[in-house]
């Protein structure tokens, strides 16, 4: 009886992991099946880059042939764990997984993400998108369009339609929001002044040792971010509004101590990232998801 035990105990890690898993790739796609074309993957890689960048969420596409008997749900868990996808510290990943000749896919979720990409959420991509292209062959629509909704979920915000807008557009309404930002810092500062300078000598002489202008001016900066754009303007702006104000400030004649308030302390670093090289961040998957066929 303990002969038979453990050789069942040895037997069991070979069917277990029968199929071996292939070693993570270098950026985000592995077709071993070859089921997609050399252009397709070059700009599918490029769309999940942007991905990371903006996000820090990290989404992994498998193809295969067969899982020879494996499970899928298992086999998914397996590739998820030894990849490592998304970020270590927020299990912020997917694995897109497609196995051509055994006709299924499954879309593995990592912790992280499983409040915004639900087992619901998961079918719904499968079944609504990416099975009606597979059942005509067509690989590389049904993965792209799949990936876009991701990419869609991933963004969303807690809302109740629980998507965002698309990445350009969030770019874009980033420098539009630091422009009306620095106009409403400027309205501001004109009001400051003219309060400043209906006040009494004795008065504007306390003020002045209260540094309210740097200090505007850096939530002013901080307000505009990473926006490179919005810095270019802004920056000289609030230098201009410093030097106007600054002769209502100090009265003719009375000579101004020390240097000027502004730092050269350097802007904040680029946003994003990933350090190079490929690979993914150490991530884990919760065991979200969902499987269909064709």
């Amino acid at each position: 009886m303990k002969r038979y035990l453990v050789a069942v105990l040895l037997f069991l890690p070979l069917q277990v992991f029968a199929l071996n898993v292939p070693a993570a790739p270098q950026e985000y796609v592995l077709d071993q099946a070859e089921i997609l074309s050399p252009e397709f993957e070059t700009e599918l890689i490029q769309k999940l880059t942007q991905l990371e960048e903006v996000t820090t969420a990290e989404i992994g596409v498998l193809t295969i042939n067969t899982l020879e008997d494996e499970d899928l749900e298992s086999y998914a868990n397996e590739v998820f764990r030894t990849w490592g996808i998304g970020q270590n510290e927020s299990d912020n990943g997917v694995l897109f997984l497609v196995v051509y000749e055994d006709r299924v896919a499954r879309i593995e979720v990592g912790y992280g993400l499983e409040g915004r990409i639900t087992d619901a959420d998961s079918i719904a991509i499968l079944n609504a998108i990416a099975i009606p292209y597979f059942k005509e062959g067509d690989y590389e629509m049904g993965i792209n369009f799949s990936i876009d909704e991701l990419t869609r979920e991933i963004q969303a915000e807690a809302d109740e339609y629980g998507f965002a807008q698309p990445l350009e557009e969030e770019e874009d309404s980033v420098f539009i929001a630091s422009v009306v930002v620095g106009f409403i810092v400027y309205f501001m500062f004109v009001f400051i002044s003219a309060i400043y300078a209906s006040l009494k000598r004795d008065l504007r002489t306390r003020i002045q040792k209260f540094p309210i202008l740097p200090i505007l001016a850096f939530f002013l900066l901080l307000s505009v971010g990473n926006d490179w754009i919005a810095w270019v303007i802004n920056v000289p702006f609030t230098l201009f509004l410093h030097k106007i104000l600054s002769v209502s400030t100090f009265p003719k004649g009375r000579k101004r101590s020390g240097g000027g308030w502004w730092s050269s302390g350097g802007g904040s670093s680029s946003g994003g990232g990933f350090g190079g090289g490929g690979g993914f961040g150490g991530g884990s998957s919760g065991g979200g998801g969902a499987s269909s066929s064709w």
